[in-house]
């Protein structure tokens, strides 16, 4: 018992710990528990592997067969299931008069056990995995209805129709709990910044994106981030009083602001990559964890996405975890058919590098590079410059040196800027009778990520992406070129993973242009595709660095 400890976490959460002296490699840990709960409208998913090996797991549960559930399972191959007809005792609690009666009664019962034996590990993090307790062996149950001797049977399982019945609900301010919220904050929420912005705007014509990007630049002015991912806020205005909140709390000002604005924003609802997908046929508030914003282009007749937690008023660029295929816009005004959303491919992710130099007398290279990035690469680059680094932090190669460094934006709400700088690198020699150059200069990739030996679980790309590179390079007088480096086209048969790279020497002998590509169109890959995609991303830094040897004539 004094190794046992219970944590009262919140109004609704218990945690049991214990802890067990003396363990050590191989030990084999044994315990169980019992949970009561008459929370029957969602029962826990069990986790039936963990990150460590299970050699047995055993989950039974008694369920009175006056509800009926559905059950998922993932990896069902992975799970012995057995049931029995089984009875609990019950109470049940009426008022006669002033006195409080209760009657002690049998109901008949589905006792259903699961087991799973020898499970491998399953790491809780792995690189390129949002949540891995996606991927474990696992049984998640769904109320379908109930079926009372009194009533018959009454269907309960809910559409996402119902959830956005339910979220939009306008319930009481401050009841104790905090779910009735959302649609109170939407409907009943003003502007607290509305004189302010009035005044900084009046007279102004603004585009679209930049009304979006006036009303979440005075939010951020105003209002700084905390750290959280919301989906319910209890009181956005004490964000106000206090200058920090949730995603949400500042969300639910920034709708208030855009309608000011003339704009039809709308909460969608999701579920982040960290916290597990969304399901699509067990709908649900629980499953719900935060919200992004969907303004719709009154000319272009689409939405564009933008959150709170984001430094920059970058439309179409939202944080990585919120780039989910599955979300869900929350609004009467929107069809049905318009709700669900894909915002793992909002915007282009691109980089194209392009190098002009001359391999000059002191055996040096000399030129110009010029670098556009778009969708996160932009963000990612604008974020480090905000944050001091003197060039974003966006060329990065240990042998270049850089200098006479500029970058420059169209918009604030563009995520595009160009990046230009003189170049300089060192070229290897062999007694100058030979030369040595990387003719990509920059590469692509300097490591593969992929090191391990194997591997259990899919991998996630953060999102699709494309780079490039173009390097035209003059050469120094009186040399030739004695050998070009491979010409590689790699690719699928989708073409939805691709690096392309072509190498030539111009007609004339002075120059040689190299293009290089590399193309992520998919983010998620099964995991029996590892070794291929290790292989992939061996030829991707082979063809970062390769070689150009020069001959002297």
């Amino acid at each position: 018992r004094s190794q046992v400890s219970d944590e009262q976490v919140d109004a609704y959460t218990r945690v049991l710990k214990f802890s067990l002296p003396n363990v050590k490699e191989g030990t084999v840990i044994e315990y169980h528990y019992k949970i009561v709960s008459d929370y029957v409208s969602y029962l826990d998913a069990w986790m039936m592997q963990s990150d460590i090996p299970v050699l047995y797991n055993e989950y039974k549960i008694n369920i009175p067969l006056v509800y009926i559930y559905d059950i998922e399972f993932r990896k069902r191959e992975l799970i012995e299931m057995s049931e029995e007809e089984s009875s609990m005792q019950a109470t049940q609690h009426r008022e006669s008069g002033v006195s409080r009666m209760e009657d002690t009664f049998t109901l008949r019962t589905r006792k259903l056990t699961f087991v799973s034996r020898n499970l491998p590990a399953l790491s809780r993090k792995e690189p390129f995995c949002w949540c891995p307790d996606d991927y474990r062996v696992q049984v998640n149950f769904n109320l379908q209805g109930t079926n009372f001797p009194t009533e018959g049977y009454k269907p309960l399982s809910r559409t996402w129709a119902d959830v956005d019945k339910s979220l939009l609900e306008e319930k009481e301010a401050y009841e104790e709990s905090t779910d009735g919220l959302f649609g109170v904050h939407l409907r009943d929420i003003t502007n607290p910044y509305r004189e302010e912005m009035t005044q900084t705007l009046a007279g102004k014509d603004l585009t679209f994106e930049q009304r979006v990007a006036a009303a979440f630049a005075l939010l951020k002015q105003k209002l700084s981030w905390n750290g959280e991912y919301l989906l319910y806020a209890e009181n956005p205005l004490r964000a106000v009083k206090e200058g920090r909140g949730s995603n949400a709390e500042l969300n639910f000002i920034l709708i208030s602001m855009l309608k000011d604005l003339g704009l039809k924003a709308y909460p969608v609802v999701m579920s982040l990559r960290s916290r597990g997908m969304m399901p699509v046929h067990f709908p649900s508030e629980q499953r719900l964890n935060t919200f992004a914003v969907a303004v719709r282009h009154p000319q272009a007749n689409r939405f564009v996405y933008i959150d709170s937690s984001m430094e920059l008023p970058l439309l179409d660029v939202l944080p990585t975890d919120m780039l989910v295929e599955r979300a869900r816009i929350i609004s009467n005004d929107v069809p049905e058919d318009k709700k669900w959303v894909d915002l793992s491919r909002l915007s282009p992710n691109r980089r194209k590098t392009l190098i002009e130099a001359t391999i000059d007398s002191t055996l040096n290279l000399r030129g110009n590079i010029r670098v556009v990035r778009q969708g996160q690469y932009a963000s990612s680059y604008l974020k480090r410059k905000l944050k001091g680094d003197s060039n974003g932090g966006g060329i990065d190669e240990s042998d270049v040196t850089l200098s006479q460094h500029t970058d420059s934006t169209e918009e604030a709400w563009k995520a595009e800027v160009t990046e230009r700088a003189a170049l300089e690198a060192p070229v290897q020699s062999a007694g100058g009778d030979k030369l040595y150059v990387n003719p990509m200069v920059i590469g692509l990739m300097s490591e593969n990520p992929f090191t391990q030996s194997e591997r259990d679980l899919p991998v996630e790309f953060p999102y699709p992406l494309e780079l490039s590179v173009t390097s035209i390079l003059t050469l120094p007088e009186g040399y030739t070129v004695e050998e070009l480096p491979q010409v590689r086209t790699l690719s699928t048969e989708d073409n939805e993973l691709y690096l392309r790279y072509r190498i030539r020497q111009t007609e004339d002998g002075k120059r040689v242009v190299l293009t290089c590509s590399l193309g992520i169109k998919r983010c998620a890959y099964p995991a029996q595709y590892y070794p291929q995609l290790q292989q992939f991303f061996d030829r991707v830094v082979e063809a970062s660095e390769g070689v150009l040897v020069l001959s002297k004539q």
